[in-house]
């Protein structure tokens, strides 16, 4: 199985607009979104990649098993890190 490249410009976290999806009767291209895969993650994060399977062991970091491949929903792992962010939140500075 060969892996698609992403564009070296485009981050895997840019919204995808299902252009590249196979015609499906049961999927709609408006709603579906490409499984982002370990590496993806570890780029997005700024960490290496067996940080994030050490994460999805231990059950911190939101992601799907598809057998014994791991793959991650962009949408979760972008909520996961707002709600990691500590702080006083930008409307409650002084």
């Amino acid at each position: 199985m060969t892996r698609r490249q992403p564009d070296a410009n485009q981050s895997p976290f840019a919204q995808n607009t299902g252009d590249d999806l196979p015609a499906s009767p049961t999927l709609s291209r408006t709603t579906t979104s490409r499984l982002l895969e370990v590496e993806d993650v570890a780029d997005y994060l700024g960490v290496r990649t067996d940080w994030v399977y050490r994460e999805v062991r231990a059950g911190r970091l939101p992601h799907i098993r598809l057998g014994r491949a791991v793959r991650f929903r962009r949408e979760s792992i972008e909520a996961w890190v707002d709600s990691r962010e500590r702080g006083v939140p930008a409307g409650r500075r002084p």
